[in-house]
C-alpha cells in the first residue's frame, strides 16, 4: 500500500505573509497613480493636446509589456551575493521613486515640445523601472517558499492590497483632482506622488 505524499500546511507567518502584501500596496500606489491621473495631469495641467496626451499614453503601455520581458530576463540572470531578485527590490526602488515623482513634476516655462518629451521620456523610464521592481517582487513567492499553501497565502495577500489601494486612491485622492483649475493644482498632482515614492522606497 502506497503512502500518500505528507499534506502541505503552510509555514510562513503572518508577519512575512503580511510584510510582502505590503511591497504590492507600494507597486500599487505608484502604478495606479499613473493610470488614474497621468492623463488628466497631461491634459489638464501640462497642457499637452488630448490626442497627443493618449499617443503617449498608448504608445508607453505597449513599452511597458516590453520592459516586462526585459526585467524578466535580466533578473533571472542575476547572480549575487544577495540572490537573483533581492538586489532588484533593494536598488531599484530609489531610482523608482526618483523618476515617478519626477513624471509628476514638469516645469511650468517648458515649451509645448519639451512638456511633451519630458513626459514621453519620464513615462518611458518610468515603465522601465517599475518593471525592474515589479516583476522580482511577483517572482519573490516562489523564492520565498515551496509549499503551495504558503504561495496561496502570498498571492491571496498581494490580490487585497491591490484592490485594497486601489480602492484608498479612489477615495481619497481622486477628490482632490476634480478642480483642476485652483492655484494649488500642480502641488496636489506633485505631493501624492512625492508620498507614493516615499512609501516604495520605506516598503523595501
Amino acid at each position: 500500500m502506497s503512502r500518500k505524499p505528507p499534506r502541505a500546511t503552510g509555514s510562513l507567518t503572518g508577519g512575512k505573509v503580511f510584510s510582502y502584501a505590503l511591497g504590492d500596496v507600494a507597486n500599487n500606489l505608484t502604478f495606479m497613480m499613473t493610470s488614474m491621473f497621468l492623463m488628466v495631469y497631461m491634459t489638464d495641467i501640462a497642457g499637452i493636446p488630448a490626442a497627443v496626451a493618449g499617443t503617449i499614453y498608448g504608445v508607453t503601455k505597449v513599452w511597458a509589456g516590453v520592459s516586462d520581458l526585459i526585467a524578466g530576463q535580466v533578473a533571472d540572470r542575476t547572480k549575487t551575493r544577495w540572490g537573483r531578485l533581492r538586489p532588484w527590490l533593494l536598488f531599484g526602488s530609489t531610482p523608482l521613486a526618483i523618476v515617478f515623482v519626477l513624471l509628476f513634476s514638469v516645469p511650468s516655462g517648458l515649451s509645448p515640445a519639451l512638456t511633451i518629451a519630458w513626459i514621453f521620456l519620464l513615462d518611458a523610464l518610468f515603465q522601465l523601472a517599475y518593471s525592474f521592481v515589479n516583476i522580482p517582487h511577483g517572482s519573490l513567492s516562489a523564492a520565498m517558499t515551496q509549499d503551495p499553501v504558503d504561495r496561496s497565502k502570498l498571492s491571496g495577500a498581494r490580490s487585497i492590497a491591490s484592490s485594497v489601494t486601489s480602492v484608498a486612491l479612489s477615495a481619497v485622492i481622486a477628490p482632490q483632482f476634480q478642480d483642476t483649475t485652483g492655484d494649488q493644482v500642480r502641488f496636489q498632482f506633485t505631493s501624492p506622488p512625492s508620498l507614493s515614492a516615499w512609501w516604495r522606497s520605506c516598503s523595501t
